[in-house]
């Protein structure tokens, strides 16, 4: 009852008390808490105040995934909410120097784009352009250039109103030098 009536009160709530809030709810009501704690530990992870990392980040943006596992496959928001909570756990990740971590959270955030990019019919594929840079980061950089030539083929079309689409135009040109591939046709063909 305390938590519903924390989240429910006038004023304003901190982020420790909107998590502890739903730390609470979630045992009780999980299909309903879950997103809200997931985006909550996210939030927190950064002081929003001042943008600073929190001291315990790297654990709220575990805690986040974890939240975002636990949620039920079939409710339609948990994939997005499940990459976010990768994608700022990896970061956070690759912040503390724990690199070797990285790649598997950037793998998982690919296998969620590559469903989704299955479900709406978009070839632009979402966390390819980052598993071609944990890929060139690692040294493979065939992979790299392989992953950024399928980024840029399903990206081309939008043309520069895409505005990542001058960015990995140069990212793509740099992972065929890198992989020995600087000779190597660079029109990629349309999807």
């Amino acid at each position: 009852m305390r938590a519903r009536n924390a989240l429910l009160a006038s004023g304003r709530r901190t982020p420790r008390e909107e998590v502890d809030a739903y730390r609470v709810l979630t045992q009780v009501s999980p299909a309903s808490y879950l997103p809200r704690l997931t985006k909550a530990l996210q939030r927190l992870s950064h002081d929003a105040g001042s943008g600073r990392p929190h001291a315990a980040a790297l654990a709220l943006c575990e805690e986040a995934v974890a939240a975002a596992r636990a949620i039920d496959p079939a409710e339609p928001a948990r994939a997005d909410l499940l990459y976010e909570a990768l994608d700022t756990c990896q970061r956070e990740l690759y912040t503390l120097g724990r690199r070797a971590e990285g790649p598997a959270m950037r793998a998982e955030m690919l296998s969620i784009g590559r469903a989704r990019a299955e479900l709406t019919a978009d070839p632009a594929v979402r966390g390819l352009r980052d598993w071609a840079a944990g890929l060139s980061e690692e040294g493979r950089y065939a992979e790299a250039a392989d992953a950024l030539t399928e980024w840029v083929t399903a990206i081309l079309p939008d043309g520069p109103d895409s505005g990542s689409l001058t960015w990995s135009l140069l990212e793509w040109i740099a992972a065929l030098d890198d992989a020995g591939r600087s000779g190597e046709d660079r029109t990629p063909s349309a999807p």
